[in-house]
């Protein structure tokens, strides 16, 4: 997404903590900037540096209530899943995906408890995990 675009955060209510570098919001939120949009039950920022206010951040972590899933969108991609992590000081491109993770992009469908997922490349990786097997669906 271009830099130069806000983000736009709604929700019910929200916590925000300078001084130790957070902000929480809970319920009913969502996230927005150009063709990217989240919603979630939970989201949790973790900015860069708590003691200079900056607006920079390290880390933004979307969670799911019981029954319900995070749910994030980006042109002709379509994710959910119960946990959806996105970390730009890691590499601004990549989100990770927990628990019932579901990727579908051009009739393809992606499954596994754990993606991740390059979204400017456009590239998936699904993780060996012991006792799990992972699916996709073409067509």
């Amino acid at each position: 997404a271009d830099n130069n675009v806000p983000i736009v955060i709604t929700s019910d209510s929200f916590t925000l903590d300078y001084a130790n570098g957070y902000a929480v919001y809970t319920n009913n939120v969502s996230v927005n900037r150009a063709s990217r949009q989240l919603t979630s039950d939970n989201l949790f920022i973790y900015f860069n540096d708590a003691k200079s206010q900056s607006t920079k951040f390290k880390s933004i972590i979307a969670t799911s209530n019981k029954n319900h899933t995070v749910r994030f969108t980006d042109n002709n991609i379509k994710a959910t899943s119960g946990i959806i992590k996105y970390e730009p000081a890691a590499d601004g491109n990549k989100i990770t995906l927990e628990k019932n993770a579901i990727i579908e992009q051009n009739n393809k469908k992606l499954i596994s408890e754990l993606l991740y997922y390059d979204l400017k490349k456009e590239i998936a990786y699904m993780p060996k995990i012991k006792n799990q097997r992972s699916k996709i669906i073409l067509g």
